[in-house]
């Protein structure tokens, strides 16, 4: 499991091409992913976003509800929406 505390490191992560299978941890928790800006306290938010003080992308995942990071993968290279299978996206993602 990546953990806030042990999170994996994707060294080598090309956007468009590789994917990040989230399905089945979504399915085995029992919630939708839902691609969100930041938690609103709905289990299943998901964030991606980039750290400028690490340099490296963010996958996080609030499974609980709890307004805290679960699950988290942490990239040197961009991670976008589509990378991630299992993530819902509204239609309003890029608007």
């Amino acid at each position: 499991d990546s953990t806030r505390e042990r999170a994996d490191l994707l060294m080598d992560f090309t956007t468009g091409k590789d994917k990040i299978d989230l399905s089945q941890m979504s399915k085995s928790a029992g919630v939708d992913l839902n691609f969100v800006d930041k938690y609103t306290s709905k289990a299943g938010d998901t964030i991606i976003k980039f750290n400028t003080v690490t340099g490296r992308y963010l996958l996080a995942v609030d499974l609980t509800g709890g307004g805290k990071t679960e699950f988290l993968i942490k990239s040197t290279r961009i991670i976008s929406p589509e990378d991630v299978i299992g993530l819902t996206l509204k239609p309003d993602t890029y608007l």
